[in-house]
């Protein structure tokens, strides 16, 4: 599996107080792509630790995508939060490329 970690700086409080709704995952969406299916702009998509086998598209929405990283500042959130796209072949495993704005944010995770 390719590691490639995302670490963006930004006010962590910040972001997450702009959120209109926050979706849980696995506790309220077992996938990471439900979440964000079921995701509206504003959004944030707090995933959990685990190892998740997925392939994750934003889908053109403006949303955070993170681990509780985001909310916690604790850096071990990171490598034990992992989306795996062992297994899809010829497939991205993270797609941000659907008219997503500057407002789109991940962190946290390892990919």
């Amino acid at each position: 599996m390719k590691k490639l970690v995302f670490i963006l700086a930004c006010c962590v409080s910040g972001i997450a107080s702009f959120a209109q709704n926050t979706l849980l995952v696995p506790s309220s969406y077992s996938t990471i792509q439900a979440a964000v299916n079921a995701s509206v702009d504003g959004d944030t998509v707090l995933v959990s630790p685990g190892t998740y086998n997925e392939t994750v598209s934003l889908n053109g929405k403006s949303i955070v995508l993170a681990s509780l990283y985001l909310t916690t500042g604790d850096a071990s959130y990171i490598n034990s939060t992992i989306i795996d796209g062992t297994g899809f072949v010829n497939q991205d495993v993270l797609s941000i490329q659907n008219g997503e704005d500057s407002t789109t944010y991940i962190s946290g995770f390892t990919i």
